[in-house]
């Protein structure tokens, strides 16, 4: 099995050292596509399962690994979030894939099992989380939803859901992750919506803030990179440039700070966003920063739920 986490450069001379070495990753997953779009949905389940099966055997290290990089105290309670976004996030996802090709494999639509109503403004709604008695009791009181565009329908959203799988022959080619620094799963979600949205292999640049996990990342993540469908590689800034200049990508995908991704699209330059056309050939798409609103409703708060909330939307926004 070729290698599962290329070696790190953090400067232009050491960049410059393992560019060959990106060459051949690529390379690589160019291959590893052919053999993607050559998957039925019961291959591709069967993949999927052998994956959960890794990162279940890789749980306890990932989460300790990502404890001690923040200097936990690995008796604390809050070794347990790293748990929950983590290993737990991601074996969650999996199973909601494996769900979703179990579903399409018989003729079906993945949302036939969901319940789903109407939003305000005569929208449909699904009610997307929890969809388990398990997360139910994990994430109590917490809930989550999905109102589709208006115009819509039911029968809409029930013949589109499944995104590529609906074309599982047609290849999305290769695409670079450039992984987030913050929640440990983060990074492993993209590459697997990578893959099963849109049919796209991925080369994964790990933030460096997360190099400790590349080698536990590597093993969870093995029956991926068996198959030419991963590659994994560190650096820093400069690796990720070489990366999104690489011709071999065909997509970009970021999660991190809005002045990362104005540097990926437009250059180093800070004129570039205004007077330079983008320097980024290929499409991208970004997760920036976790910008979203919180809305605090009135009504009758205890002083305990005042600081429950408070406390809760702190570590949000520190995410």
């Amino acid at each position: 099995m070729p290698s599962s986490v290329r070696p790190a450069a953090n400067t232009v001379a050491d960049a410059a050292s393992v560019i060959p070495s990106l060459d051949a990753a690529i390379e690589e997953l160019r291959a590893g596509s052919r053999t993607w779009s050559a998957l039925t949905l019961s291959q591709r389940i069967r993949l999927l399962r052998s994956i959960r099966a890794t990162v279940a055997t890789e749980a306890e290290e990932w989460a300790l690994t990502a404890a001690r990089a923040k200097g936990l105290d690995l008796g604390s309670p809050l070794v347990g979030e790293e748990w929950l976004t983590g290993p737990y996030a991601t074996v969650v996802a999996i199973d909601a894939y494996i769900e979703t090709l179990t579903s399409l494999r018989v003729g079906a639509s993945p949302l036939d099992h969901v319940r789903v109503d109407t939003a305000p403004g005569d929208r449909v709604r699904v009610h997307a989380f929890p969809t388990s008695a398990v997360d139910g009791l994990l994430v109590s009181g917490f809930s989550g939803e999905v109102w589709l565009r208006p115009g819509v329908t039911l029968a809409d959203a029930q013949r589109k859901a499944g995104l590529g799988q609906l074309l599982p022959n047609e290849s999305g080619g290769v695409g670079l992750v450039l992984g987030a620094g913050n929640i440990t799963s983060i990074p492993v979600l993209d590459v697997l919506y990578e893959l099963i949205a849109h049919n796209r292999v991925s080369i994964l640049k790990i933030n460096p803030t997360q190099d400790p996990l590349a080698p536990v990342f590597g093993r969870a993540l093995a029956p991926l990179i068996s198959l030419g469908l991963l590659r994994i590689v560190q650096g820093g800034g400069e690796v990720g440039a070489a990366l999104t200049e690489h011709a071999g990508i065909d997509h970009v995908h970021i999660t991190g700070a809005a002045r990362t991704f104005e540097t990926v699209v437009f250059g180093r330059t800070a004129t570039g966003k205004r007077r330079a056309r983008p320097r980024l050939s290929v499409p991208i798409t970004a997760e920036l920063g976790g910008v979203s609103p919180i809305i605090v409703v009135p009504g009758k708060w205890s002083d305990a739920d005042l600081r429950f909330q408070a406390e809760h939307v702190a570590t949000m926004r520190l995410h």
